[in-house]
């Protein structure tokens, strides 16, 4: 999906509903230059559980889920304007 931040938003936020053991994927890709889209997870409880910064064109991070329930994935864009577009993948096994 190809996903656009306004300049007034400052990350882009997901949820999904994990059950325990679950593992998360998640991959953002853009054309090189025109943004990053570092990420981190955060767990039912509110603690990041991981996080990753983008270096190039899109990082990748998969996590397991230690606990059942809500799981949010936030995009961190490390400058928001008129060009950063970014696709977002999510794949849960």
């Amino acid at each position: 999906t190809w996903l656009r931040l306004c300049p007034e938003d400052v990350q882009d936020t997901f949820t999904i509903d994990l059950q325990a053991f679950e593992t998360l994927m998640v991959l953002t890709s853009h054309l090189p230059g025109i943004g990053y889209t570092d990420f981190e997870v955060v767990d039912p409880s509110g603690s990041v559980i991981a996080s990753i910064l983008d270096l190039s064109v899109g990082p990748t991070l998969e996590v397991t889920a230690l606990q059942e329930g809500p799981y949010v994935i936030r995009v961190i864009p490390y400058d928001v304007n008129w060009s950063l577009g970014y696709d977002l993948a999510i794949w849960v096994d």
